[in-house]
């Protein structure tokens, strides 16, 4: 494993305690056993933090971060094995959202532009593998910086909620806007807001069951307001539904993913818990424990493929400096 020294300015370690653990649980397209635990996969290339993820056909696809704004490694677990794509994004980016839609496209929107400035962008990009072209398409109506985006099941379309656009001034937040972007005619359409602000560190959209579900979210760098709470969308009535609170040291800035199982695996919290996984059933409302994570790393970026979760590079402090690692860690989980 290797590790790589992010920017070092003395900022990044005033808020690295704040910056979150995330990580999404998947599961495993077999049976795992019971007890499964995390198990260590071939290091990424470049050490990376805040990076966009997205997966298409069998890889996964890490776009920009804190350390290399504009590289985009690629991963692929059947060889277990990583490359760096020989096409970058057009400009440094790192909090960008990302998703892929069904006509083979991954669409990465807004992120900061470099430098941890908490200036959010309205890019949108379309990334297209097989040509090795990134495309820029109809820019976002307001600046996206650590959004959440959620692929609408059997679409080209794409939900993103959150975002914000923050100056070291002071904040200058947007109250939890949210939108769809068509990347078939290439349009954004609002849609309803979230009930509560949480527009810096923002939460996680995920699709269970072809019903989109939105958790967590930070309001401010340091203080409230925060948001513990689950929220369910529904598309007929264009409006979000609390369904449940996030349990006490579940931190509401980690991200998750659905299982083979249909519930939602939340890994990690911030760097005093940050090796825990919750798991919340939407069939029941109900919380219980997963296994925890085995290092103490910061915010990872995480993604589900073919059934497992991969926990991928993220941020850790050594004597006040924020470094970003190169971990790979995969965790299966069973059906019902």
């Amino acid at each position: 494993m290797t590790c790589s020294r992010t920017l070092g300015r003395p900022r990044l370690a005033l808020l690295a305690p704040v910056v979150i653990t995330v990580a999404l649980v998947a599961a495993l397209t077999t049976p795992a056993r019971a007890g499964g635990s995390w198990v260590r996969r071939a290091d990424m290339p470049l050490g990376e933090q805040q990076a966009g993820v997205a997966k298409l056909g069998g890889k996964i696809y890490l776009m920009g971060g804190l350390e290399h704004f504009r590289a985009i490694q690629v991963y692929d677990p059947v060889s277990d094995s990583w490359a760096q794509a020989p096409y970058r994004l057009p400009a440094p980016r790192w909090g960008a959202a990302a998703a892929t839609t069904i006509n083979g496209r991954i669409l990465l929107f807004g992120g900061g532009s470099g430098d941890f400035d908490f200036v959010g962008t309205s890019s949108t990009y379309s990334i297209n593998p097989a040509a090795g072209t990134v495309t820029p398409r109809q820019i976002s109506p307001i600046p996206l910086e650590q959004a959440a985006a959620v692929t609408i099941p059997g679409t080209n379309r794409v939900m993103v909620v959150g975002g914000h656009n923050q100056q070291e001034t002071g904040p200058k937040l947007h109250a939890t806007p949210v939108y769809i972007y068509d990347a078939l005619h290439n349009t954004w359409t609002r849609k309803a807001n979230l009930p509560v602000s949480v527009s810096l560190f923002g939460g996680t959209a995920l699709a269970v069951h072809g019903t989109i579900y939105y958790y967590g979210g930070l309001a401010d760098l340091l203080s409230g307001p925060i948001s513990r709470a689950v929220f369910r969308y529904q598309a007929r009535s264009d409006s979000w539904a609390k369904v449940a609170s996030m349990p006490l040291g579940t931190d509401v800035r980690a991200q998750g993913a659905v299982g083979l199982d249909g519930k939602i695996y939340i890994v990690g919290t911030d760097f005093t818990n940050e090796r825990s996984v919750t798991v919340f059933d939407p069939a029941t409302r109900t919380w219980s424990t997963g296994p925890a994570i085995p290092s103490t790393l910061g915010p990872r970026t995480v993604i589900a493929l073919s059934g497992r979760i991969y926990a991928l590079g993220g941020a850790y402090l050594v004597q006040g400096e924020t470094l970003s690692g190169t971990w790979n860690w995969a965790l299966a989980t069973s059906a019902p």
